[in-house]
């Protein structure tokens, strides 16, 4: 939608039954498409022979521009889902993102999207009116740290309490950085991935 050249990294199998956007947290904190729960849900990806584009938002890595605090970064995550849906047309599209991307990723929508993964979504990136989620009939699954520093599960349960479609799942034990909890975040994005097939 605007001028931005972004850095991406695409993985198309054979036949994919869904394709997945991954979005990661916040560039001022070092995030980047590699940081862990980006790479943990890319490489899951490909072990379900899913479609997956990871990328660079605005100002970060080889991604031109500068960062937008969630408002560009929309458009970021918008040219990812198109740039996908035209990689595999016809194939539903799942939303991934950890912290900052929960946040950003949770706010495009459209036809071609089943669902959206909010990983210690902050929910403050953006204003919640303007998510998409939270009216979709598509669902959405929040996994929220049980120590979370930014929005801790009843702050979540409050925030996400009149979504159309939404689940929480509490990661016990977890803090917002989920530091020796990839495991969990990749069997719970395997399980939802999984229903939306």
């Amino acid at each position: 939608a605007d001028e931005e050249t972004i850095e991406a990294e695409l993985s198309v199998p054979a036949s994919p039954g869904l394709g997945v956007v991954i979005t990661h947290p916040h560039p001022g904190g070092g995030g980047n498409m590699f940081t862990p729960v980006p790479a943990r849900i890319f490489a899951a990806c490909r072990e379900m022979g899913l479609a997956a584009l990871r990328f660079n938002f605005r100002g970060v890595g080889q991604s031109t521009g500068r960062h937008d605090d969630g408002r560009g970064e929309r458009l970021d995550v918008e040219a990812a889902a198109a740039r996908l849906q035209e990689t595999v047309p016809d194939v539903p599209l799942l939303i991934a993102g950890w912290s900052f991307g929960a946040d950003v990723g949770l706010t495009v929508g459209g036809p071609a999207v089943a669902g959206w993964l909010g990983v210690a979504p902050t929910l403050k990136v953006v204003p919640i009116e303007e998510m998409a989620a939270p009216r979709a009939a598509a669902p959405t699954l929040l996994l929220v740290p049980e120590h979370d520093e930014y929005l801790p599960p009843d702050d979540a349960a409050v925030a996400a309490s009149s979504w159309t479609n939404c689940s929480i799942e509490v990661i016990p034990g977890a803090d917002h950085y989920l530091d020796g909890e990839l495991d969990t975040v990749a069997e719970a994005f395997r399980r939802f991935a999984k229903s939306l097939l």
